[in-house]
């Protein structure tokens, strides 16, 4: 099994990748045994400081790197939110928020279409291989031909409040690309208060 971790910004490139061979670990274990996550402890991303998000608040928030279920960091709160409260109003935002990756790797497996199916390859020119289609990805983003490789109907979007899903999901579903399972965990007290103190930030400043 080749597991493909990244990082991806708000304009749907991949920032920072670690493609390796890691089936023998179970998935919530793969973030905390990768590059990336030793590139986190070692402080080798170049992360600002925390920060206060808005006066008169004192409490400083870490900058964050969104994830899913899958991951035990800075996840969507769970258990059944009433709506309009902070908690559902946290989700909705975080969901919001997480939208590039998903479109990235949707994106991503729909226009290089050897992720679409599994690689008889050897795994190292697999690894190889997945790194290319990242690099051609990223490469074709920054280029005149991004509106030609990927235009607006490629991305999810939002039209009068109703959330139209982007082109590359009218794709058969991808055999030989899975998402990790979710993994279930209990935050820290001091990780769940952080991530109140985000939620009831963004239900008062959000629109």
């Amino acid at each position: 099994i080749i597991v493909l971790l990244a990082i991806v910004d708000s304009n749907y490139n991949f920032m920072y990748i670690d493609v390796g061979a890691k089936g023998s670990i179970s998935d919530g274990g793969v973030f905390c045994h990768s590059n990336i996550y030793d590139s986190f402890e070692n402080n080798q991303l170049n992360i600002p400081s925390p920060t206060v998000l808005h006066p008169p608040y004192a409490v400083k928030v870490p900058y964050m790197l969104l994830g899913d279920q899958a991951f035990a960091l800075s996840t969507p709160l769970g258990g059944t939110l009433q709506s309009g409260s902070v908690e559902r109003k946290f989700n909705e935002i975080h969901s919001r928020a997480r939208r590039p990756v998903e479109n990235a790797f949707g994106i991503l497996s729909s226009k290089l279409r050897i992720l679409r199916r599994p690689m008889e390859l050897n795994p190292d020119v697999v690894k190889t291989v997945v790194q290319a289609t990242v690099y051609l990805h990223n490469f074709l983003r920054k280029r005149g031909s991004s509106i030609s490789y990927t235009n607006s109907p490629s991305f999810d979007r939002e039209e009068d409040g109703s959330f139209v899903p982007g082109s590359w999901r009218r794709d058969e579903p991808v055999e030989s690309m899975h998402p990790l399972r979710s993994t279930l965990f209990r935050s820290a007290a001091r990780l769940m208060a952080m991530r109140l103190h985000l939620a009831n930030y963004l239900f008062t400043y959000s629109s």
